[in-house]
């Protein structure tokens, strides 16, 4: 405001000496403000121009605001910068590479690409497109039809030891796109890296269908491929486990992964969805035996079964815990299907998750779970009943599937492309340090657009830091509370064990054992694999016989809704079709203000002004952050190098003894448990991380836990009442200029929310259902909207 002020009077003492602009010199923050304004609002820039003394629009060209010292797109610089990076940490160790996409504010700005040494269109989709003249912002959009991103597509590159950051690689503006299109980002960044010198081992993204095609490509894409056999006690063939070798010459593995905890998620949310029932021979599992665990004061929250929110990873933790697992045993060991599944899952994803325990028993839940299911899939085809009403979703079972051969590819590729040279710490191969940094966005700036996101990311180092070494672990407790990220989770971790890689005979003995195990659990659900393969299914017990007689369940079955299943499999950030006020904005940018009575020109600008005071209030907010200097960076590094030696030199294997070896298999056995669950519960117990240990409910919890609670609702800040009131104006704005003049019939919409029409009577129109009366202060909401423009107006200028 003081920068106003004195640029106010300078300007008057030129007019009372009869001088004109020329060589005026602008504040930082003037040229700050005049670039946000410039852009989100050129007429409205002009508008105040001529009250303020704001620079030429021309003026701007040769002015940027602040640079975020990070390419645009993907460019040669994109991958020198992840080299360097490199070179400062001292590693030249194994990569992991990870995408994921979220929801981004739809907005076009220009922004000084310091590469190009020009302006480009920031927030657009494709190749960047160049802006000479930033006063010709708007001509150039026009002129080449850019579309506005809706999603930002972020690739990260994580050195997978502890205590090191992530390392951002591209920031991508995209619409929903198909495979092939996202799959020339990906092959643009996998052969960039890989050019370099970067070793790259692994790629790993969500679960959607689009993104295991985009793996597909990358799979079908490699100049080799090299077959490993694992012992297969019921096939001869034995299970396949192709490594895909990428590069010029053949010699670079890359394995692709699944993020275990998406995995986690939609195992619950399977179990949840009514559109499948997941069938077993003797039993059924099911929502309403999780729900029984709720009401019976077991550890799960009732949150976590009422009003569920699909994306809460504690609330999957809890479901899949050993202490949910004792619960069912003890009190309902009836619910054998829901107990087998809850085990079989759990241990796949904790074979990712778990810090401590040896690689050779990780091999031994990954085999389990792949034996399992084949053994399922078996079964339900010999029974006659239908895969898509019975068993897990297509997604969810292509994701298992990939979560199983993803861990045999990276563990063959480190072990012997790698020599074994580096723990294998699989929690870090996966997308999570890419949700973390939309997280840490997200808390910068709520609903960022492009420009903000580029903004932010110089800020999010120290953030992102601040996380790793603080030693502090949010609250595992936590109900309907979203993702909750566990990849800098060093608790328990051993990392000599994580280093010490099993033999081809170690896999093959674990294999056989695990097989025993599949078998011996699908034996306690009814039916034993001699059973299975046999030629004839008609000696195979049908959950018919004893589930529903008249065939009731099964027809509901069939008649259930096809896309219900969708919504608990599918973990992506979908863009919606919500109004926002940038939307608004550019349409009131379209409206001939000499056509408007100098009223409606007043509250346009009103809304243009407030609208821009957001942004500001934005720029203000990231800019207050603060951001390491070059040398504080540079310490940063070589603090991140540290750690890596430290990681490095507590991988190596213990020193060998003249004492016998630890037996590799001295775990419960189940291969031989019979009917004795228990061994189930204590290797849950053994395997589940400690974030899942910790999360589960307690007595003491019990208190305050209880069906029918509301949900306490955060009150909203000013500024958020702010953009309320300012979008609720612009969309009345635009509703007058569509709808034309106000009239009674108008003020009657306003008023009801709905429009009289032909034949209205006793709540009905035209034979239906009127829609529901809103309150009045829904229908003010323009004047709301009119005062609080005016009162941010006033704060900012």
């Amino acid at each position: 405001m003081s920068s106003f002020v004195t640029a106010i009077l300078v300007k008057k003492d030129r007019e009372k000496r009869g001088v004109g602009n020329q060589g005026f010199r602008h504040a930082p923050d003037i040229m700050e403000f005049a670039h946000i304004m410039a852009t989100h609002s050129p007429s409205g820039y002009r508008f105040l121009s001529e009250l303020l003394p704001l620079p030429q629009e021309r003026t701007l060209q040769r002015h940027r605001a602040k640079v975020p010292h990070f390419p645009v797109g993907i460019t040669e610089r994109t991958f020198d910068l992840v080299v360097e990076r490199l070179r400062m940490l001292q590693y030249d160790g194994p990569v992991a590479l990870s995408c994921d996409d979220t929801k981004l504010l739809a907005s076009f700005r220009p922004y000084w690409d310091e590469d190009r040494q020009s302006y480009v269109v920031l927030g657009a989709t494709g190749e960047p497109v160049l802006l000479t003249d930033p006063s010709e912002f708007e001509a150039i959009i026009e002129q080449y039809q850019l579309e506005k991103a809706t999603k930002l597509r972020l690739f990260v590159v994580q050195v997978p030891l502890p205590k090191v950051s992530p390392i951002i690689v591209a920031v991508l503006g995209i619409t929903n796109l198909n495979a092939d299109a996202l799959f020339v980002f990906l092959k643009q960044i996998v052969d960039g890296l890989l050019s370099r010198g970067v070793k790259v081992r692994s790629y790993a993204c969500d679960g959607t269908a689009v993104e295991r095609s985009v793996q597909k490509r990358l799979d079908d894409s490699a100049t080799r491929v090299v077959t490993h056999i694992i012992d297969h006690p019921g096939n001869a063939k034995g299970i396949q486990v192709k490594i895909h070798y990428h590069g010029q010459n053949g010699d670079q593995p890359i394995g692709n992964m699944q993020d275990s905890l998406h995995g986690k998620k939609s195992g619950r949310n399977g179990l949840y969805s009514g559109a499948r029932g997941l069938t077993f021979p003797n039993d059924v599992a099911k929502y309403s035996d999780v729900k029984e665990v709720a009401a019976e004061g077991g550890p799960i929250y009732w949150r976590d079964v009422e009003k569920v929110d699909r994306q809460d990873d504690r609330a999957a933790a809890r479901l899949f815990s050993g202490q949910t697992l004792e619960w069912l045993v003890k009190h309902h060991p009836e619910h054998l299907g829901t107990i087998v599944y809850l085990f079989i899952i759990s241990e796949l994803i904790d074979a990712y998750q778990n810090r401590h325990i040896p690689l050779v028993e990780r091999v031994q839940m990954v085999l389990r779970a792949h034996f399992f299911m084949e053994f399922w899939e078996r079964y339900l085809d010999q029974a006659g009943y239908s895969k898509y009403r019975h068993f897990i979703s297509h997604d969810y079972a292509a994701i298992i599937r990939i979560l199983i051969d993803g861990f045999l590819e990276v563990l063959y590729i480190y072990r012997d492309d790698l020599g074994g040279l580096y723990p294998l710490i699989l929690w870090l191969l996966s997308s999570e340090p890419d949700e973390h940094i939309f997280g840490v966005g997200r808390k910068i700036v709520p609903d960022f657009h492009m420009l903000n996101f580029y903004q932010s990311l110089p800020k999010m180092f120290i953030r992102m830091r601040e996380a790793l070494f603080s030693g502090k672990y949010s609250d595992s407790k936590l109900r309907a509370s979203g993702y909750h990220h566990l990849y800098m989770d060093v608790r328990d971790i051993d990392l000599s064990a994580l280093a010490d890689y099993p033999t081809n005979v170690d896999i093959n003995r674990v294999s056989k054992h695990a097989y025993q195990e599949a078998e011996n659990l699908f034996a306690l659900l009814g039916v034993t694999i001699s059973q299975l393969n046999q030629e004839s299914s008609v000696t195979l017990p049908s959950i018919r016989s004893w589930l529903d007689k008249d065939g009731a369940y099964w027809a509901a079955m069939n008649m259930a809704d096809n896309d219900t299943e969708s919504i608990f499999d599918n973990d992506s950030d979908e863009e919606d079709d919500e109004f926002d006020i940038q939307m608004g904005l550019d349409e009131l940018e379209k409206l001939e203000m000499g056509s408007l009575s100098s009223y409606r020109q007043e509250q346009v600008m009103q809304l243009r002004c407030a609208a821009v005071s957001l942004a500001l209030d934005e720029e203000i907010e990231i800019n207050s952050l603060p951001e390491l200097a070059t040398a504080a960076q540079v310490e940063a590094y070589s603090d991140d190098a540290e750690n890596i030696a430290q990681a490095l030199a507590d991988s190596l294997p213990a020193v060998k003894t003249n004492q016998a070896a630890s037996n590799p298999f001295a775990i419960p056995d189940i291969a031989t448990m019979g009917a004795d669950l228990s061994g189930l519960v204590e290797l849950r117990y053994r395997h589940q991380t400690k974030a899942t240990a910790t999360g589960t409910r307690t007595v003491k919890d019990m208190e305050g836990d209880k069906p029918g609670i509301p949900d306490v609702t955060r009150p909203l800040s000013e500024r958020e009442k702010t953009y309320n009131a300012i979008l609720d104006g612009v969309k009345m704005q635009l509703d007058k200029e569509h709808k034309g003049v106000s009239t009674g019939l108008a003020r009657g919409q306003r008023w009801t929310g709905r429009s009289a029409a032909p034949g209205g009577r006793d709540g009905r129109i035209n034979g239906e259902a009127a829609a529901p009366l809103a309150n009045g202060n829904s229908a003010n909401a323009a004047a709301v909207a009119t005062t609080e423009a005016k009162k941010v107006c006033l704060q900012q200028f």
